[in-house]
């Protein structure tokens, strides 16, 4: 038996953002061979198996947050919450820049109610050509409404009983302020930081990542982490991909993430996931 975790964005979604039959009927092969298929995603868990179930009919185990979630069976078997103290830290930094941003928690997620503004304005700082072809206005509604519930100060989340802060989602669509954001970032302990797209930075627990994702579902079903498989494309996935038995890259992934990984499987486009599937797990039984 084997534990195949799947990227979704860039991965598993082809550019249209759909799962194509191709990947479909692959997931659902290698199921059928008895095998165990999980996402591994920075989006919501709760989001995901949603999502799944309702345009697609599977259920699958996930790993949501980059990993500071997994959830499986309808239950949540191990998580990653922040510190407080340094999420609040995080909130006041990200305040003060005025940076566009959303977090993740286990009650759902909360965007900054300026997050539109803020967003629009980093829009108008960039040069005519950068936003070429692009749908200002509905990339931005896009990356606004993935949370529908909206804060203004960090105490209106931080003093709900019960409260877990997996993830910051920080939109950075400047290469100069996403710089800036993540040297002020090292100087954090405890504190992870990785980007699923050039145009954003994630940040979590130290602890909370994609190989602790991985490695927490594997010890639930008991598969070695030898019989593991990480497929992903960027450099959220790394963790995973450095956890797993065996590591493979998309044809478009990012050129340091296909030179650390084992192989290269087609790009996201050409069905890259189920031609890795078919060719590292089903045909190899």
């Amino acid at each position: 038996m084997k534990l195949i975790a799947i990227d979704m964005d860039g991965t598993l979604f082809n550019s249209n953002h759909e799962i194509t039959e191709g990947n479909l009927q692959a997931i659902k092969d290698a199921q059928a061979a008895g095998h165990i298929v999980m996402l591994c995603s920075g989006r919501p868990h709760d989001a995901l198996n949603q999502f799944m179930d309702s345009e697609y009919g599977l259920t699958l185990p996930v790993a949501g947050s980059n990993g500071a979630i997994t959830y499986t069976e309808g239950k949540t078997i191990h998580s990653v919450g922040m510190d407080m103290n340094l999420a609040a830290e995080i909130f006041d930094y990200l305040q003060g820049g005025a940076h566009p941003f959303k977090l993740y928690t286990n009650k759902g997620v909360f965007t900054i109610d300026s997050f539109l503004e803020r967003a629009q304005k980093d829009f108008e700082l960039l040069p005519p050509d950068a936003t070429a072809g692009i749908n200002v206005e509905r990339f931005l509604e896009y990356l606004r409404s993935v949370g529908s519930q909206f804060f203004t100060q960090f105490s209106e989340i931080s003093q709900q009983e019960g409260m877990e802060i997996f993830k910051f989602f920080v939109s950075t669509l400047i290469p100069a302020k996403k710089s800036v954001i993540e040297n002020r970032l090292k100087t954090f302990q405890g504190l992870g930081f990785t980007s699923s797209h050039r145009n954003n930075v994630e940040i979590m627990s130290d602890l909370g990542h994609k190989g602790t994702g991985l490695a927490q579902m594997a010890k639930h079903y008991g598969i070695p982490m030898e019989n593991t498989i990480a497929i992903g494309d960027n450099f959220n996935d790394v963790p995973m991909m450095e956890a797993a038995g065996l590591s493979i890259a998309m044809e478009n992934a990012e050129e340091e993430v296909k030179a650390l990984c084992d192989v290269v499987t087609k790009s996201n486009d050409e069905d890259g996931v189920a031609f890795a599937i078919r060719e590292y797990v089903l045909e190899k039984n």
